[in-house]
Protein backbone atom coordinates (compact mmCIF):
# COMPACT_ATOMS: atom_id res chain seq x y z
CA UNK A 1 0.00 0.00 0.00
CA UNK A 2 1.45 3.25 -1.12
CA UNK A 3 2.16 5.86 1.97
CA UNK A 4 0.24 9.06 1.78
CA UNK A 5 2.78 12.03 1.35
CA UNK A 6 1.59 13.55 4.32
CA UNK A 7 0.74 11.32 7.54
CA UNK A 8 -1.07 13.17 10.07
CA UNK A 9 1.33 14.00 13.30
CA UNK A 10 2.04 12.14 16.24
CA UNK A 11 -1.02 12.71 19.31
CA UNK A 12 0.58 14.45 21.78
CA UNK A 13 1.97 12.79 25.33
CA UNK A 14 0.43 9.30 25.89
CA UNK A 15 0.04 8.48 22.55
CA UNK A 16 3.52 7.85 21.40
CA UNK A 17 4.58 5.30 19.26
CA UNK A 18 1.06 5.57 17.70
CA UNK A 19 0.50 7.21 14.61
CA UNK A 20 -2.32 9.76 14.92
CA UNK A 21 -3.07 12.64 13.57
CA UNK A 22 -1.60 15.88 15.30
CA UNK A 23 -4.00 18.79 16.34
CA UNK A 24 -2.84 21.77 14.15
CA UNK A 25 -5.30 24.42 15.44
CA UNK A 26 -5.68 24.69 19.19
CA UNK A 27 -4.08 22.67 22.25
CA UNK A 28 -7.19 21.56 24.36
CA UNK A 29 -7.61 18.40 22.54
CA UNK A 30 -11.64 19.51 20.81
CA UNK A 31 -11.97 17.96 17.73
CA UNK A 32 -13.32 21.10 16.40
CA UNK A 33 -10.31 22.92 16.99
CA UNK A 34 -11.45 25.98 19.35
CA UNK A 35 -8.92 28.24 20.60
CA UNK A 36 -6.81 27.07 24.23
CA UNK A 37 -6.52 30.03 25.51
CA UNK A 38 -9.60 31.37 27.72
CA UNK A 39 -9.92 34.85 26.12
CA UNK A 40 -8.87 32.98 23.00
CA UNK A 41 -7.16 36.59 21.70
CA UNK A 42 -3.84 35.46 21.85
CA UNK A 43 -2.08 33.42 19.71
CA UNK A 44 -0.89 29.77 20.28
CA UNK A 45 2.62 30.23 21.82
CA UNK A 46 3.37 26.39 20.12
CA UNK A 47 6.40 26.65 17.45
CA UNK A 48 5.21 26.77 14.16
CA UNK A 49 7.51 24.06 13.46
CA UNK A 50 6.18 20.83 14.17
CA UNK A 51 3.18 21.55 12.35
CA UNK A 52 4.76 20.24 9.15
CA UNK A 53 7.78 18.22 10.95
CA UNK A 54 6.45 15.11 10.70
CA UNK A 55 5.74 14.53 6.70
CA UNK A 56 6.79 11.84 5.09
CA UNK A 57 10.87 12.18 6.14
CA UNK A 58 10.22 13.61 9.33
CA UNK A 59 8.02 10.36 10.09
CA UNK A 60 9.64 6.92 12.14
CA UNK A 61 9.82 3.79 10.29
CA UNK A 62 7.14 2.32 12.89
CA UNK A 63 4.50 5.07 12.33
CA UNK A 64 4.97 4.70 8.73
CA UNK A 65 4.42 0.60 8.84
CA UNK A 66 1.20 1.55 11.05
CA UNK A 67 -0.21 3.78 8.41
CA UNK A 68 0.31 1.33 5.54
CA UNK A 69 -1.66 -1.16 7.40
CA UNK A 70 -4.14 0.76 8.93
CA UNK A 71 -5.22 2.00 5.38
CA UNK A 72 -5.45 -1.60 4.54
CA UNK A 73 -7.66 -2.48 6.96
CA UNK A 74 -9.76 0.38 6.35
CA UNK A 75 -9.84 -1.13 2.83
CA UNK A 76 -10.58 -4.80 3.54
CA UNK A 77 -13.00 -3.27 6.10
CA UNK A 78 -14.75 -1.69 3.31
CA UNK A 79 -15.27 -4.30 1.15
CA UNK A 80 -16.56 -6.42 3.91
CA UNK A 81 -18.95 -4.04 4.22
CA UNK A 82 -20.24 -4.00 0.66
CA UNK A 83 -19.53 -7.27 -0.30
CA UNK A 84 -21.93 -8.32 2.57
CA UNK A 85 -24.63 -6.11 1.97
CA UNK A 86 -24.93 -7.04 -1.68
CA UNK A 87 -24.13 -10.91 -1.77
CA UNK A 88 -27.71 -11.59 -1.11
CA UNK A 89 -29.61 -9.00 -2.83
CA UNK A 90 -30.83 -11.04 -5.56
CA UNK A 91 -31.75 -14.01 -3.23
CA UNK A 92 -33.85 -11.14 -1.34
CA UNK A 93 -35.78 -10.38 -3.82
CA UNK A 94 -36.41 -14.12 -4.63
CA UNK A 95 -37.64 -15.11 -1.10
CA UNK A 96 -39.76 -12.15 -0.83
CA UNK A 97 -41.31 -12.49 -4.32
CA UNK A 98 -42.73 -16.59 -3.18
CA UNK A 99 -43.45 -15.18 0.41
CA UNK A 100 -46.16 -12.57 -1.59
CA UNK A 101 -47.82 -13.06 -5.00
CA UNK A 102 -47.90 -10.23 -8.06
CA UNK A 103 -44.45 -9.40 -7.41
CA UNK A 104 -44.69 -7.81 -3.92
CA UNK A 105 -41.64 -8.41 -3.12
CA UNK A 106 -40.09 -5.92 -5.68
CA UNK A 107 -42.62 -3.75 -4.18
CA UNK A 108 -41.49 -4.04 -0.38
CA UNK A 109 -37.48 -3.85 -1.33
CA UNK A 110 -38.68 -0.49 -2.97
CA UNK A 111 -40.28 0.49 -0.09
CA UNK A 112 -37.52 -0.46 1.77
CA UNK A 113 -35.30 1.66 0.01
CA UNK A 114 -37.21 4.61 1.10
CA UNK A 115 -36.99 3.67 4.53
CA UNK A 116 -33.53 2.80 5.09
CA UNK A 117 -32.31 6.11 3.47
CA UNK A 118 -34.41 8.05 5.85
CA UNK A 119 -33.10 5.57 8.76
CA UNK A 120 -29.37 6.72 7.24
CA UNK A 121 -30.82 10.02 7.36
CA UNK A 122 -31.53 10.30 11.07
CA UNK A 123 -28.86 8.37 12.49
CA UNK A 124 -25.45 9.65 10.08
CA UNK A 125 -25.36 13.18 12.31
CA UNK A 126 -25.70 10.59 16.22
CA UNK A 127 -22.83 8.86 14.53
CA UNK A 128 -20.89 11.99 13.85
CA UNK A 129 -21.08 13.31 17.13
CA UNK A 130 -20.51 9.91 19.24
CA UNK A 131 -17.26 9.37 16.97
CA UNK A 132 -16.19 12.60 17.70
CA UNK A 133 -16.91 12.02 21.76
CA UNK A 134 -15.75 8.96 22.32
CA UNK A 135 -13.66 7.59 19.52
CA UNK A 136 -13.84 6.33 15.88
CA UNK A 137 -14.09 2.47 16.58
CA UNK A 138 -16.64 1.74 19.45
CA UNK A 139 -19.54 3.43 17.56
CA UNK A 140 -18.21 2.01 13.89
CA UNK A 141 -18.51 -1.26 15.43
CA UNK A 142 -21.99 -0.74 16.69
CA UNK A 143 -23.22 0.46 12.91
CA UNK A 144 -21.10 -2.88 11.86
CA UNK A 145 -23.20 -5.26 14.32
CA UNK A 146 -26.19 -3.47 13.37
CA UNK A 147 -25.77 -4.44 9.51
CA UNK A 148 -24.73 -8.51 10.77
CA UNK A 149 -26.90 -9.12 13.50
CA UNK A 150 -30.12 -9.12 11.25
CA UNK A 151 -28.25 -11.32 9.15
CA UNK A 152 -28.37 -13.91 11.69
CA UNK A 153 -32.07 -13.29 12.22
CA UNK A 154 -32.72 -13.96 8.46
CA UNK A 155 -31.01 -17.00 8.64
CA UNK A 156 -33.04 -17.80 12.13
CA UNK A 157 -36.15 -17.28 10.65
CA UNK A 158 -35.71 -19.60 7.32
CA UNK A 159 -34.39 -22.48 9.60
CA UNK A 160 -36.64 -25.78 9.34
CA UNK A 161 -39.80 -24.99 11.19
CA UNK A 162 -40.65 -21.56 10.52
CA UNK A 163 -41.69 -22.63 7.00
CA UNK A 164 -45.22 -22.02 7.57
CA UNK A 165 -47.97 -19.82 9.62
CA UNK A 166 -46.20 -17.76 12.10
CA UNK A 167 -42.91 -18.79 10.50
CA UNK A 168 -43.48 -17.55 7.43
CA UNK A 169 -44.34 -13.69 8.85
CA UNK A 170 -41.10 -13.74 10.84
CA UNK A 171 -39.18 -14.67 7.54
CA UNK A 172 -40.89 -11.85 6.12
CA UNK A 173 -40.08 -9.71 9.08
CA UNK A 174 -36.53 -10.27 9.01
CA UNK A 175 -36.28 -9.94 5.48
CA UNK A 176 -37.64 -6.39 5.93
CA UNK A 177 -35.78 -5.64 9.05
CA UNK A 178 -32.44 -7.21 7.17
CA UNK A 179 -33.29 -4.54 4.29
CA UNK A 180 -33.85 -1.47 6.06
CA UNK A 181 -30.90 -1.85 8.65
CA UNK A 182 -28.85 -3.57 6.15
CA UNK A 183 -28.56 -0.47 3.93
CA UNK A 184 -28.36 2.65 6.29
CA UNK A 185 -25.32 0.44 8.33
CA UNK A 186 -23.57 -0.05 4.72
CA UNK A 187 -23.88 3.98 4.19
CA UNK A 188 -23.70 5.01 7.86
CA UNK A 189 -19.97 2.72 7.52
CA UNK A 190 -19.07 4.31 4.62
CA UNK A 191 -19.51 7.44 6.89
CA UNK A 192 -17.06 6.21 9.42
CA UNK A 193 -14.26 5.22 7.12
CA UNK A 194 -14.23 8.56 5.81
CA UNK A 195 -13.64 10.12 9.24
CA UNK A 196 -10.77 6.90 9.69
CA UNK A 197 -9.61 8.40 6.53
CA UNK A 198 -9.43 11.68 7.38
CA UNK A 199 -7.33 10.90 10.66
CA UNK A 200 -4.84 9.07 8.68
CA UNK A 201 -3.61 11.49 5.67
CA UNK A 202 -5.14 15.00 4.31
CA UNK A 203 -5.12 16.85 0.95
CA UNK A 204 -3.80 14.87 -2.16
CA UNK A 205 -3.26 12.01 0.09
CA UNK A 206 -6.66 12.00 1.46
CA UNK A 207 -7.68 11.82 -2.20
CA UNK A 208 -5.64 8.79 -2.99
CA UNK A 209 -6.68 6.75 0.12
CA UNK A 210 -10.52 7.68 -0.20
CA UNK A 211 -10.31 6.25 -3.71
CA UNK A 212 -8.43 2.94 -2.54
CA UNK A 213 -10.89 2.44 -0.18
CA UNK A 214 -13.54 3.51 -2.61
CA UNK A 215 -11.88 0.82 -4.91
CA UNK A 216 -11.98 -1.61 -2.67
CA UNK A 217 -15.81 -1.26 -2.03
CA UNK A 218 -16.35 -1.15 -5.98
CA UNK A 219 -14.92 -4.88 -5.80
CA UNK A 220 -17.55 -5.86 -3.22
CA UNK A 221 -20.05 -4.92 -5.57
CA UNK A 222 -18.22 -6.83 -8.35
CA UNK A 223 -17.67 -9.80 -6.19
CA UNK A 224 -20.52 -9.75 -4.06
CA UNK A 225 -23.42 -10.55 -6.22
CA UNK A 226 -21.11 -12.67 -8.07
CA UNK A 227 -20.23 -14.62 -4.63
CA UNK A 228 -24.03 -14.96 -4.09
CA UNK A 229 -25.55 -16.07 -7.14
CA UNK A 230 -22.86 -18.65 -7.22
CA UNK A 231 -23.96 -20.24 -3.26
CA UNK A 232 -27.69 -20.13 -4.35
CA UNK A 233 -27.04 -21.87 -7.77
CA UNK A 234 -24.50 -24.62 -6.01
CA UNK A 235 -27.06 -24.85 -2.76
CA UNK A 236 -30.39 -24.52 -5.01
CA UNK A 237 -31.47 -21.84 -2.00
CA UNK A 238 -31.81 -18.63 -2.34
CA UNK A 239 -31.47 -18.49 1.63
CA UNK A 240 -27.93 -19.62 1.78
CA UNK A 241 -26.32 -16.30 0.23
CA UNK A 242 -27.33 -15.42 3.82
CA UNK A 243 -24.39 -17.79 5.53
CA UNK A 244 -22.47 -15.64 3.27
CA UNK A 245 -23.40 -12.44 4.02
CA UNK A 246 -24.07 -13.24 7.57
CA UNK A 247 -20.07 -14.64 7.53
CA UNK A 248 -19.13 -11.39 5.80
CA UNK A 249 -20.77 -9.09 8.13
CA UNK A 250 -19.08 -10.72 11.38
CA UNK A 251 -15.92 -10.40 9.61
CA UNK A 252 -16.12 -6.93 9.30
CA UNK A 253 -17.48 -6.63 13.14
CA UNK A 254 -14.78 -8.41 14.51
CA UNK A 255 -12.23 -6.84 11.76
CA UNK A 256 -13.63 -3.39 13.49
CA UNK A 257 -13.39 -3.90 16.57
CA UNK A 258 -10.06 -5.61 17.07
CA UNK A 259 -8.28 -4.52 14.09
CA UNK A 260 -9.08 -0.94 13.00
CA UNK A 261 -7.28 2.04 14.76
CA UNK A 262 -8.18 4.30 17.22
CA UNK A 263 -7.23 6.86 15.49
CA UNK A 264 -8.85 10.28 17.40
CA UNK A 265 -6.69 9.81 20.53
CA UNK A 266 -8.19 10.78 23.95
CA UNK A 267 -6.85 13.69 24.41
CA UNK A 268 -8.88 14.38 21.52
CA UNK A 269 -12.01 13.44 22.03
CA UNK A 270 -14.86 15.86 23.00
CA UNK A 271 -16.20 15.84 26.82
CA UNK A 272 -19.87 15.01 26.81
CA UNK A 273 -20.18 17.75 29.41
CA UNK A 274 -18.68 20.14 27.01
CA UNK A 275 -21.55 19.02 24.55
CA UNK A 276 -24.43 18.57 27.10
CA UNK A 277 -25.87 22.00 26.59
CA UNK A 278 -25.95 21.39 22.56
CA UNK A 279 -27.31 17.65 23.04
CA UNK A 280 -29.99 18.06 20.63
CA UNK A 281 -28.91 20.40 17.80
CA UNK A 282 -25.66 18.33 16.34
CA UNK A 283 -28.06 15.25 16.39
CA UNK A 284 -30.18 17.04 14.39
CA UNK A 285 -30.73 15.61 10.77
CA UNK A 286 -30.65 19.61 9.81
CA UNK A 287 -28.00 20.12 11.37
CA UNK A 288 -25.91 19.31 7.87
CA UNK A 289 -27.25 22.97 7.47
CA UNK A 290 -24.76 24.19 9.46
CA UNK A 291 -22.46 23.67 6.21
CA UNK A 292 -24.53 26.02 4.02
CA UNK A 293 -24.24 28.54 6.67
CA UNK A 294 -20.79 28.79 8.83
CA UNK A 295 -19.01 30.17 5.90
CA UNK A 296 -19.38 31.17 2.01
CA UNK A 297 -17.03 28.90 0.90
CA UNK A 298 -18.18 25.81 3.16
CA UNK A 299 -21.75 26.72 1.49
CA UNK A 300 -20.40 26.39 -2.28
CA UNK A 301 -18.43 23.66 -1.87
CA UNK A 302 -21.20 21.96 -0.21
CA UNK A 303 -23.49 22.74 -2.97
CA UNK A 304 -21.04 21.09 -5.52
CA UNK A 305 -21.10 18.17 -3.20
CA UNK A 306 -24.97 17.92 -3.26
CA UNK A 307 -25.47 18.14 -6.76
CA UNK A 308 -22.31 15.65 -7.15
CA UNK A 309 -24.45 13.49 -4.80
CA UNK A 310 -27.65 13.39 -7.40
CA UNK A 311 -25.27 12.11 -9.65
CA UNK A 312 -23.43 9.59 -7.45
CA UNK A 313 -23.73 5.54 -7.72
CA UNK A 314 -26.74 4.65 -5.79
CA UNK A 315 -28.84 7.71 -7.18
CA UNK A 316 -28.62 6.58 -10.64
CA UNK A 317 -28.37 2.90 -10.89
CA UNK A 318 -31.67 1.70 -10.24
CA UNK A 319 -33.18 3.72 -12.96
CA UNK A 320 -30.22 2.69 -15.06
CA UNK A 321 -31.44 -0.55 -14.94
CA UNK A 322 -34.64 -0.48 -15.16
CA UNK A 323 -34.31 1.63 -18.57
CA UNK A 324 -31.55 -1.39 -19.74
CA UNK A 325 -34.26 -3.76 -19.47
CA UNK A 326 -37.04 -1.94 -20.84
CA UNK A 327 -35.87 0.06 -23.28
CA UNK A 328 -32.98 -1.16 -24.58
CA UNK A 329 -34.65 -4.75 -23.91
CA UNK A 330 -31.32 -6.93 -21.95
CA UNK A 331 -32.37 -9.94 -19.91
CA UNK A 332 -31.77 -9.74 -16.54
CA UNK A 333 -28.67 -11.95 -17.07
CA UNK A 334 -27.28 -9.43 -19.32
CA UNK A 335 -28.07 -6.34 -16.44
CA UNK A 336 -26.08 -8.14 -14.01
CA UNK A 337 -23.20 -8.46 -16.11
CA UNK A 338 -23.55 -4.50 -16.59
CA UNK A 339 -23.78 -4.47 -13.17
CA UNK A 340 -20.73 -5.79 -12.91
CA UNK A 341 -19.06 -4.33 -15.27
CA UNK A 342 -19.79 -1.14 -14.22
CA UNK A 343 -18.56 -2.19 -10.16
CA UNK A 344 -14.86 -2.59 -12.64
CA UNK A 345 -14.75 0.71 -14.04
CA UNK A 346 -15.17 1.80 -10.80
CA UNK A 347 -12.41 -0.24 -9.53
CA UNK A 348 -10.37 0.83 -13.00
CA UNK A 349 -11.35 4.78 -11.73
CA UNK A 350 -10.19 4.61 -8.24
CA UNK A 351 -6.41 3.27 -9.71
CA UNK A 352 -6.43 6.10 -12.06
CA UNK A 353 -7.28 8.76 -9.30
CA UNK A 354 -4.08 8.20 -7.26
CA UNK A 355 -1.86 8.80 -10.07
CA UNK A 356 -4.15 12.03 -11.50
CA UNK A 357 -3.98 13.45 -8.04
CA UNK A 358 -0.52 13.28 -7.21
CA UNK A 359 0.60 14.89 -10.73
CA UNK A 360 -2.56 17.82 -10.84
CA UNK A 361 -3.47 18.31 -7.68
CA UNK A 362 -6.89 17.67 -5.52
CA UNK A 363 -8.61 20.74 -7.47
CA UNK A 364 -7.79 19.49 -11.16
CA UNK A 365 -8.96 16.34 -10.36
CA UNK A 366 -12.26 17.24 -9.18
CA UNK A 367 -12.69 19.53 -11.86
CA UNK A 368 -11.46 16.58 -14.38
CA UNK A 369 -13.69 13.67 -12.91
CA UNK A 370 -17.20 15.91 -12.81
CA UNK A 371 -16.31 16.80 -16.47
CA UNK A 372 -15.96 13.20 -17.29
CA UNK A 373 -18.92 12.28 -15.51
CA UNK A 374 -20.64 14.65 -17.21
CA UNK A 375 -19.48 13.50 -21.01
CA UNK A 376 -20.77 9.92 -19.83
CA UNK A 377 -23.88 10.90 -18.94
CA UNK A 378 -24.20 12.39 -22.17
CA UNK A 379 -23.11 9.61 -23.82
CA UNK A 380 -25.68 7.61 -22.59
CA UNK A 381 -28.46 10.42 -22.70
CA UNK A 382 -27.48 10.28 -26.29
CA UNK A 383 -29.05 7.65 -27.99
CA UNK A 384 -30.87 4.58 -26.64
CA UNK A 385 -28.87 1.53 -27.30
CA UNK A 386 -26.49 -0.59 -25.41
CA UNK A 387 -23.62 0.10 -26.84
CA UNK A 388 -23.64 3.73 -25.71
CA UNK A 389 -24.40 2.85 -22.38
CA UNK A 390 -21.41 0.67 -21.92
CA UNK A 391 -19.02 3.40 -23.61
CA UNK A 392 -20.56 6.02 -21.71
CA UNK A 393 -19.75 4.22 -18.52
CA UNK A 394 -15.88 3.58 -19.68
CA UNK A 395 -15.77 7.20 -20.12
CA UNK A 396 -17.33 7.66 -16.67
CA UNK A 397 -14.72 5.42 -14.76
CA UNK A 398 -13.03 8.88 -13.94
CA UNK A 399 -15.63 10.70 -12.62
CA UNK A 400 -17.33 7.75 -10.06
CA UNK A 401 -15.54 9.10 -7.07
CA UNK A 402 -15.57 12.48 -8.00
CA UNK A 403 -16.62 12.75 -4.30
CA UNK A 404 -13.34 12.23 -2.62
CA UNK A 405 -11.77 15.13 -4.19
CA UNK A 406 -14.90 17.87 -2.88
CA UNK A 407 -14.76 15.99 0.86
CA UNK A 408 -10.89 16.91 0.90
CA UNK A 409 -11.64 20.48 0.21
CA UNK A 410 -14.51 20.68 2.44
CA UNK A 411 -12.17 19.36 4.87
CA UNK A 412 -9.43 22.23 4.29
CA UNK A 413 -12.23 25.10 4.10
CA UNK A 414 -13.44 24.14 7.44
CA UNK A 415 -10.07 24.17 8.53
CA UNK A 416 -9.70 27.14 7.15
CA UNK A 417 -12.53 28.52 9.13
CA UNK A 418 -10.87 27.69 12.24
CA UNK A 419 -12.70 23.91 12.58
CA UNK A 420 -15.46 25.44 13.77
CA UNK A 421 -16.92 21.86 12.88
CA UNK A 422 -15.89 19.15 14.44
CA UNK A 423 -14.13 16.09 12.02
CA UNK A 424 -16.63 13.63 12.29
CA UNK A 425 -19.52 15.79 12.30
CA UNK A 426 -18.59 17.02 9.25
CA UNK A 427 -18.13 13.57 7.85
CA UNK A 428 -21.48 13.09 9.16
CA UNK A 429 -23.04 16.38 7.65
CA UNK A 430 -21.55 15.08 4.05
CA UNK A 431 -23.19 11.74 4.89
CA UNK A 432 -26.44 13.57 5.31
CA UNK A 433 -26.31 15.49 2.23
CA UNK A 434 -25.81 11.68 0.28
CA UNK A 435 -28.69 10.08 2.49
CA UNK A 436 -31.03 13.33 1.69
CA UNK A 437 -30.45 12.85 -2.10
CA UNK A 438 -30.52 9.12 -1.86
CA UNK A 439 -34.38 9.92 -0.95
CA UNK A 440 -35.26 12.21 -3.50
CA UNK A 441 -32.88 11.59 -7.09
CA UNK A 442 -34.54 8.64 -8.38
CA UNK A 443 -37.73 10.16 -7.29
CA UNK A 444 -36.67 13.17 -9.50
CA UNK A 445 -34.95 10.30 -12.55
CA UNK A 446 -38.19 8.35 -12.41
CA UNK A 447 -40.22 11.07 -12.77
CA UNK A 448 -38.05 12.24 -15.70
CA UNK A 449 -38.15 9.14 -17.43
CA UNK A 450 -42.43 8.73 -17.00
CA UNK A 451 -42.56 12.08 -18.38
CA UNK A 452 -40.46 11.73 -21.36
CA UNK A 453 -42.01 8.27 -22.17
CA UNK A 454 -45.59 9.95 -21.92
CA UNK A 455 -44.82 12.91 -24.16
CA UNK A 456 -42.98 10.24 -26.62
CA UNK A 457 -39.28 11.83 -25.16
CA UNK A 458 -36.38 9.41 -25.63
CA UNK A 459 -36.21 7.25 -22.38
CA UNK A 460 -32.62 8.35 -22.32
CA UNK A 461 -33.33 12.23 -21.10
CA UNK A 462 -32.85 11.26 -16.77
CA UNK A 463 -29.04 11.03 -17.93
CA UNK A 464 -29.16 14.36 -19.70
CA UNK A 465 -30.34 15.72 -16.52
CA UNK A 466 -27.37 14.20 -14.87
CA UNK A 467 -25.19 15.24 -17.50
CA UNK A 468 -26.28 18.97 -16.70
CA UNK A 469 -26.40 18.53 -12.92
CA UNK A 470 -22.70 17.61 -13.20
CA UNK A 471 -21.94 20.38 -15.33
CA UNK A 472 -23.51 22.71 -12.48
CA UNK A 473 -21.46 21.33 -9.67
CA UNK A 474 -18.50 21.86 -11.40
CA UNK A 475 -19.52 25.33 -12.00
CA UNK A 476 -19.98 25.87 -8.60
CA UNK A 477 -16.58 24.54 -8.16
CA UNK A 478 -14.91 27.18 -10.30
CA UNK A 479 -16.64 29.55 -8.35
CA UNK A 480 -13.94 28.91 -5.33
CA UNK A 481 -10.58 30.31 -5.63
CA UNK A 482 -8.07 29.07 -4.36
CA UNK A 483 -6.72 31.45 -2.24
CA UNK A 484 -10.21 30.46 -0.20
CA UNK A 485 -9.04 27.49 0.69
CA UNK A 486 -5.37 28.60 2.05
CA UNK A 487 -4.75 28.73 5.69
CA UNK A 488 -2.77 32.51 6.59
CA UNK A 489 -0.28 32.98 9.00
CA UNK A 490 -1.50 34.77 12.17
CA UNK A 491 -0.48 38.13 12.33
CA UNK A 492 2.02 38.94 15.45
CA UNK A 493 1.77 42.66 16.63
CA UNK A 494 3.71 44.08 19.05
CA UNK A 495 1.68 43.67 21.35
CA UNK A 496 1.37 39.90 21.15
CA UNK A 497 5.18 39.29 20.54
CA UNK A 498 5.18 40.59 24.63
CA UNK A 499 3.94 37.09 25.34
CA UNK A 500 6.16 35.21 23.45
CA UNK A 501 8.80 33.33 24.73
Amino acid sequence: MVVPAQLHDLATAGTSGSCQQHHRTGQNGNISGAAADEGGSHPSKAEPVPERAHGREGTPDSCRSDGRDAHARVCLAQFLNTAGFLCSSVSRVQILNSLLVNGGGTSLVATSVASAAALEFILTPVLGVKMDEVGRKGPLAMVAAMGAVPRALVLLAASRGLKKGFGRHALLSALVLERVTGQASYGLYQTGCSALCSDLAEGSALVGLSTRVAGCAALGVVLGPLLGGRVAEMTGSPSATFWVSATLGGLQLLLTALGLPETLPPERRRELSAVAGQAVAPRNPLAMLRLFTTSPTLAVLATSTLLQCLTENKSILDICTAYAGTDIGWTNKEITKFIAFFGACWVGGTLLAKKFVDKFGVRSFTTGSNLFAALGFSLWASKVDGSRLILGTVVMMWGLERRAGTTALLLKANKVAGSPIGTGELHAMIGNLKASTLIVAPLIYSAVYTWSKRTGRSAAMPFAVAAATAVMAELLHQTVPNSALEEREPTITPSHKAHLP
